[in-house]
């Protein structure tokens, strides 16, 4: 984001998190913010369907570009959003749902990692990516604190995976019922120390999670809930306040305009 935009989207986060009902932000609500300070338009709907979050202005003469946003929060301890730049943090990007990956007499625990796994992958980048046209991906790491909350913010292209490029294997940390796997690149030998997965799938939250780094210049930016309880009241008052004399000064303007129409009308010597 832009400097501009960053210090719109500190500024409403300020009054969103001094608010004496929330204690953290929700993804929609980030929604909202993003597509506000963005100049964007967030898809509303009542489906479960992975369309796009928000639609955000295209280059001229192109269309809108469509946005998956996630957000998640992150608890590191002592550590600070700018220590984790560099890092990796698994994120849930989609639900593949698992009655979708099987064929006429297969089920969840007769079919082999390795071939779930390629199911999971082809149904990511047809199903959701491909299918509901997603463009980028916008990502919103959250550390909150009571006084201070710190963000980490980025956004890449909405990639798609070859399955011919992972091997898979159980995680061992299923449920009774369910299947967690794991996915590697075909260079990583699977006798080999163990690693952090960069694909996981688990049945039972139907959640594919995928491992991406933070970027090092990834926008950084801290909110501090500078505001109390009453002060955010207040504000929230204002704002109402505001909205309604603007809603009956137009009201007024429009009825002005119609009654100068009758009166040109009636006037009208033909």
């Amino acid at each position: 984001m832009s400097r501009q935009q960053l210090d719109a989207a500190r500024e409403l986060l300020t009054l969103h998190l001094s608010s004496p009902f929330i204690d953290d932000l929700s993804g929609r609500d980030w929604e909202n913010v993003l597509a506000a300070v963005a100049g964007g338009e967030r898809r509303i709907t009542g489906c479960n369907r992975p369309w796009p979050d928000v639609y955000l202005p295209g280059p001229a003469g192109h269309p809108p570009v469509g946005v998956s946003v996630k957000t998640e929060a992150v608890r590191r301890g002592a550590l600070r959003a700018w220590d984790l730049l560099g890092q990796s943090e698994d994120l849930i990007i989609a639900r593949p749902a698992p009655e979708s990956l099987f064929g006429p007499g297969e089920r969840l625990e007769t079919v082999s990692a390795d071939i779930l796994g390629a199911r999971v992958i082809e149904a990511f980048n047809e199903r959701v990516v491909g299918r509901y046209a997603w463009d980028r991906i916008a990502i919103l790491l959250r550390l909150p604190g009571p006084q201070l909350s710190e963000f980490i913010y980025w956004t890449q292209p909405a990639q798609t995976y070859d399955p011919a490029q992972w091997w898979w294997r159980d995680s061992g940390r299923a449920r009774p019922g369910n299947r967690n796997i794991c996915a590697y690149r075909r260079t990583i030998d699977p006798d080999g120390p163990t690693r952090p997965a960069a694909l996981r799938w688990t049945s039972g939250g139907k959640q594919l999670y995928i491992r991406y780094r933070i970027p090092p210049d990834a926008d950084v930016f801290r909110v501090e809930h500078r505001l109390s309880s009453a002060e955010a009241l207040e504000e929230l008052r204002a704002a109402a306040h505001w909205r309604e004399r603007a809603l009956i000064a137009e009201s007024a303007e429009r009825e002005l305009s119609d009654a100068l129409g009758e009166m040109i009308t009636l006037c009208d010597p033909r």
